[in-house]
């Protein structure tokens, strides 16, 4: 799904910033013959572009109000109210387990990757991108200081992780993770910047080498990790 085909007055979403750089990272790394559960879906944005493709898959999200929408964006597609740190799945339900901009708004991330590790079958994947505690930080910092306004704060991300401290969460669960580089451009974020910044700024943005920058000062974590 292309942002620019998202009603304006829902764009301001969160799961619609990583939306075309969520779908690249994931596409190639899920079957349609794999039993998928995504946690968050939030209005349910990718979960009803995989259901068009043929894939099976299940989203439950916590906010009413995402779930309305939801139903007004996506009339066919059932989106099941639940949290993400206690699933009310059977052990062993699923083969993938997504996230998108969800880990970093749950505060017992220990609780959530037992109920992930619980719900997965041996050897399934949990698919999902948090940002970087520490780029997050700077970002923060830089964006409310030109633009006068204040996007974000630690009560809006209450679990953000660093790469050392999220690999070793993941490990102590079970899990044996990979990370990867993907560049945060898209035009979703770019029309944001410019919006809040200004054209030079989205400009010098589009232009940054981020898949140079080693993982720890990555803006973004994607990550497989394989239930062991």
């Amino acid at each position: 799904m292309k942002t620019k085909s998202i009603p304006l007055e829902y764009r301001h979403y969160e799961e619609f910033s990583s939306m075309e750089t969520n779908i690249r990272f994931l596409i190639d790394k899920i079957s349609k013959k794999e039993k998928i559960l995504e946690i968050g879906c939030g209005c349910g944005a990718l979960a009803n572009h995989l259901a068009a493709q043929g894939y099976d898959i299940a989203p439950i999200e916590l906010s009413r109000s995402a779930i309305r929408v939801g139903k007004k964006m996506f009339p066919g597609l059932r989106i099941i109210p639940m949290s993400g740190d206690n699933l009310k799945f059977k052990d062993g339900s699923f083969d993938v387990v997504l996230s998108f901009d969800v880990l970093e708004h749950i505060p017992n991330t220990s609780r959530h990757l037992e109920e992930v590790a619980r719900v997965l079958r041996d050897g399934g994947k949990y698919i999902f991108q948090t940002p970087n505690k520490i780029t997050n930080r700077l970002a923060a910092f830089v964006y409310n200081a030109l633009s006068g306004q204040k996007r974000w704060g630690t009560d809006y991300h209450c679990s953000l992780h660093t790469y050392p401290r999220l690999r070793n969460a993941l490990l102590q669960k079970g899990f044996q993770p990979r990370f990867y580089k993907m560049s945060p451009v898209n035009s979703h974020t770019l029309r944001r910047i410019q919006g809040g910044l200004g054209q030079l700024p989205a400009k010098i943005f589009k232009k940054f080498p981020f898949r140079y920058l080693p993982l720890f000062f990555q803006t973004n974590f994607y990550v497989v990790a394989v239930k062991r």
